[in-house]
């Protein structure tokens, strides 16, 4: 579950941060991630494209798809060039397909290098209806 707050991240100790979620990795039932409003302070909305893709990677980690190394991509979130790249989002990120690099920075255990993410959500989540 994803919960969307208009309170800032401070009001669970964690002043700087746009979302929050344990990195679940498919080994809680049911995991709760925080999306908060308000991320850039001085009373902004927190962006609909950061938004949405800050949700689609707590859904991701929650079922233990890699984080990954290509900004824009919906996956990517921990990586320098991942985090530039989403505080300038004017569009929504992409979901990569064979080959997407795996980030090096650790999410779930694997030892992947790439990784096809469409599969992965496919198998986690199923086609959409």
């Amino acid at each position: 579950m994803i919960v969307f707050t208009d309170d800032l991240g401070t009001a669970v100790g964690c002043p700087n941060c746009i979302s929050l979620s344990p990195q679940a990795c498919n080994t809680e039932k049911s995991p709760v991630g925080f999306m908060f409003g308000g991320a850039f302070g001085g009373g902004q909305f927190t962006p609909t494209h950061l938004a949405s893709s800050n949700a689609i990677t707590m859904f991701g980690l929650f079922a233990a798809i890699p984080a990954t190394a290509r900004p824009g991509d919906c996956m990517c979130y921990s990586e320098t060039p991942c985090i530039e790249a989403q505080m300038t989002m004017s569009s929504a990120c992409t979901i990569g397909g064979p080959g997407t690099p795996v980030s090096v920075v650790p999410s779930c255990p694997t030892t992947l290098t790439t990784v096809d993410e469409n599969a992965e959500f496919l198998a986690a989540f199923g086609p959409a209806m």
